[in-house]
């Protein structure tokens, strides 16, 4: 379930913790925390994404990059590549 960022602010003002301060335990810069939870910035990716996340203002998953498998892709360029090896095509045929 997702909260609004009016939420995140009232959560906050209860427990006494400051925008400020969760930004910097978190290690997130303060004015894209604020960004995010004024809108301006959607939390589509990167920190952004992120913050939106763990602040409850979206559900996510935080994965980093490198985490993502990209073998399923590989074999299907690859299987690609190979037909068109054994096709002959004229792609290959002129060097593109």
């Amino acid at each position: 379930m997702n909260i609004s960022p009016e939420d995140v602010r009232a959560e906050f003002q209860r427990k006494g913790i400051s925008i400020a301060g969760w930004a910097t335990a978190h290690g997130f810069n303060t004015n894209l925390v604020f960004e995010v939870l004024a809108g301006r910035k959607k939390g589509i990716r990167g920190q952004s994404h992120r913050i939106a996340v763990m602040l409850g203002l979206k559900d996510g998953e935080i994965a980093n990059p490198g985490d993502i498998d990209h073998s399923t892709d590989r074999r299907k360029v690859e299987r690609r590549h190979a037909e068109r090896r054994t096709t002959g095509s004229p792609a290959l045929a002129n060097g593109s």
